[in-house]
């Protein structure tokens, strides 16, 4: 099921949830979402006949999107009634604000966050980046060399993987719409302990030069000359900042072949989608 975070139908009308940049609130998002999936039966709906020009009433069906809450459903659904004990307690301050700063040390919790979000089926943003990896060799070598594929594929991985910068990555080999251009298109999931380093890392290229260093030291390792400097080039290696879930879904999604519009496709499909972006990178499947 997809979820639209910014509405949730309550009877016959659509409550507005708080979305994105503009005062999103993920303790509001995380609500509308648990509550579509632990309600067991839809609400009545009002429905207008022309006959008899008046509303009748047609039962809610069972929600067949149910599921069973977890003890992490029941801690967050509790903390209502421990709002209200807590509002109680001091005499003063609102039950709403009290319960959505309970709501959001939980959501500050990593491991409560992971349990919340894969109970209602969704991957919790944070930000991301997409580099593109454009070597100058197009038309000189063919995408479908396995030795090439791994060089290119070795160097991308010792990136991200090195020094703790991401929590999750995908990423994908191609082939170019003429067939002799094998590049890659990698979304990774900055480290939000590292966020700030990555950013300024990012913004002074240096993610350009760490991808370089890895590139060289891989063609060393296998033994392949004459390529080392191939990724220098102003447009060898770009990167555009990823701040929404929409986009970052959008972009893993261009990983795939069978997603891209036909004037985007590869002449040749290498199926080398690498990664998986549901796993964080030290979780096991």
């Amino acid at each position: 099921m997809v979820y639209e975070w910014n509405k949730i139908l309550d009877g016959n009308k659509k409550k507005i949830c708080a979305d994105a940049k503009m005062g999103r609130d993920e303790t509001i998002e995380m609500d509308c979402a648990i509550n579509e999936l632990v309600r067991k039966w839809m609400p009545d709906k009002k429905i207008w006949d022309d006959t008899t020009e008046s509303y009748t009433i047609k039962k809610g069906e069972r929600n067949e999107n149910y599921k069973e809450p977890t003890p992490i459903i029941d801690e967050w659904e509790g903390l209502q009634k421990r709002a209200i004990l807590l509002c109680e307690d001091i005499g003063h301050g609102k039950v709403y604000d009290v319960k959505r700063e309970l709501r959001q040390d939980m959501l500050d919790d990593p491991n409560k966050k992971r349990a919340l979000y894969r109970f209602i089926g969704k991957t919790p943003f944070q930000t991301c980046v997409m580099i593109n990896i454009s070597p100058d060799w197009k038309g000189k070598i063919d995408p479908r060399n396995k030795r090439y594929q791994q060089l290119l594929k070795e160097t991308v991985k010792r990136y991200l993987t090195s020094c703790n910068r991401f929590t999750r990555y995908q990423f994908c080999l191609e082939s170019g719409s003429n067939g002799d251009f094998l590049h890659a298109h990698i979304v990774a999931e900055i480290n939000p302990a590292m966020e700030k380093t990555m950013m300024t890392q990012i913004n002074k290229g240096n993610y350009k030069r760490s991808l370089i260093k890895f590139w060289k030291q891989v063609n060393l390792e296998m033994g392949i000359e004459g390529i080392g400097g191939i990724l220098e080039g102003k447009y060898s290696v770009q990167r555009i900042i990823i701040r929404n879930e929409t986009m970052r879904d959008d972009k893993i999604a261009y990983l795939r072949e069978e997603n891209k519009p036909d004037d985007h496709k590869n002449l040749f499909n290498l199926n080398r989608v690498i990664g998986d972006f549901n796993l964080l990178l030290n979780e096991s499947p």
